[in-house]
């Protein structure tokens, strides 16, 4: 129950981020990672996605440990949760790559 409860209570609060993010909202971002940043909108919208992507990782791995029960739900979830955090990570060096380039 704890464990799908922190992992309930941290994909809302993504939840609100990565919708700000898609929105526009590219402040949210350290300034270091939209030096170079020419299409704010794109960019907003592809690390809005990454950000929605992790909190929807986070919410299926709280579901099924809730789901397996206390003992064992942990261990299943953990591999989501690890997953999730590698889609994130492939997203948004997608995004960075893809929208933060110094030479054009």
């Amino acid at each position: 129950m704890v464990f799908f409860l922190i992992n309930a209570l941290t994909a809302i609060a993504l939840i609100v981020v990565g919708i700000l993010l898609y929105r526009g909202h590219t402040s949210l971002v350290h300034a270091h990672h939209r030096t170079h940043v020419r299409d704010h909108q794109g960019y907003g919208k592809a690390m809005g996605r990454a950000t929605l992507a992790l909190a929807a990782f986070l919410l299926a791995a709280g579901v099924l440990s809730l789901a397996m029960g206390e003992k064992s739900g942990g261990l299943y979830a953990l591999p989501v949760v690890v997953m999730g955090l590698g889609v994130y990570a492939v997203l948004v060096l997608h995004a960075q790559r893809r929208y933060n380039r110094q030479n054009g």
